[in-house]
């Protein structure tokens, strides 16, 4: 179904991957949560806008730092490195289960959120500190 998901990537994840997996889970460091124990939780209990808002980071991450001439196998693979790296783990089964979301009106909610904190951090240069993550967990 989603050919990204057949390809193993050798390419190590970058700084900016690493940087924006980072971001989100400074926002779970303070909670005691990890990446991976938000990421079982989020599919266990249905939570679209935590699923949503993983994937809008993520995906304007790819906008913003991805290889410009791309495509949508090119995205997606962006989006699951810097979700390995969040969960610590293989991510591209978890992206499948997002991916399944993408009809939820909570899910583009969430995507919208995290699509534009990502966006405000980065016109910022950082001085805008994304918090919903922080604020769904406390």
């Amino acid at each position: 179904m989603f050919s990204f998901l057949k390809k193993k990537s050798a390419r190590l994840p970058d700084g900016k991957e690493a940087i924006i997996a980072q971001l989100l889970s400074n926002q779970l460091m303070l909670t005691g949560t990890t990446g991976s124990q938000f990421a079982v939780d989020s599919l266990e209990i249905d939570d679209d806008f935590a699923l949503g808002y993983l994937f809008g980071m993520a995906d304007m991450g790819s906008y913003q730092f991805g290889p410009k001439a791309r495509s949508e196998d090119d995205t997606l693979n962006y989006i699951c490195r810097v979700l390995t790296i969040f969960i610590q783990a293989d991510a591209r089964h978890f992206l499948e289960k997002i991916l399944e979301r993408q009809e939820k009106e909570m899910f583009n909610v969430g995507r919208e959120q995290g699509a534009n904190e990502l966006g405000d951090w980065v016109k910022s240069q950082g001085q805008s500190i994304p918090t919903t993550l922080l604020n769904l967990t406390s």
